[in-house]
């Protein structure tokens, strides 16, 4: 997230290239063995894929994943956990079975997610949006909250101030 945070600075002009470079040099030196080695790698090609495909449209595949990642993430736990009673000693099966079952749990899971993001999220979202405009939160004779659209220095517009 630092490197990300570092890039987009040095791309938007806020900070120089030496600082930045110097940054994601010690960035890239932090973690320690082989696994921080494969972990940093992984992270500078996720960084340069999404650099070179900045300009593009996202899959719709890739957005609903994203949609769904929340339920994904609580969700997948509770499917792993159901996979012994349904294939015992998975580890000591031959690879296809392991193959389908690997392929069974992923859509097991990806379809979970997506009716616990359709059935529970969307609702929760809507449910907010409607006590939102319910709600009053301005105090008489107190202005609203405030909070600055840009930083000084993007140069992406210009610093208006918008209510929260």
């Amino acid at each position: 997230m630092f490197a990300g945070t570092v890039i987009y600075r040095c791309q938007h002009g806020s900070i120089g290239r030496g600082p930045a470079l110097l940054s994601l040099a010690l960035v890239a030196c932090s973690p320690a063995g082989d696994r921080g080695a494969s972990t940093v790698l992984a992270v500078v090609g996720t960084f340069l894929l999404a650099y070179v495909l900045r300009q593009r449209e996202i899959p719709a595949v890739l957005t609903w994943l994203g949609r769904v990642s929340y339920s994904l993430y609580l969700l997948h736990v509770v499917v792993l956990f159901l996979l012994p009673p349904v294939v015992p000693s998975l580890g000591t099966q031959p690879w296809p079975t392991r193959a389908l079952t690997g392929l069974a749990y992923l859509i097991t899971v990806l379809a979970f997610a997506g009716l616990s993001y359709r059935m529970v999220e969307q609702l929760g979202q809507a449910l907010g949006r409607l006590l939102i405009r319910k709600i009053d939160f301005t105090l008489p004779g107190r202005p609203l909250a405030t909070t600055q659209r840009a930083l000084p220095g993007t140069r992406r517009g210009e610093n208006r101030r918008e209510s929260v």
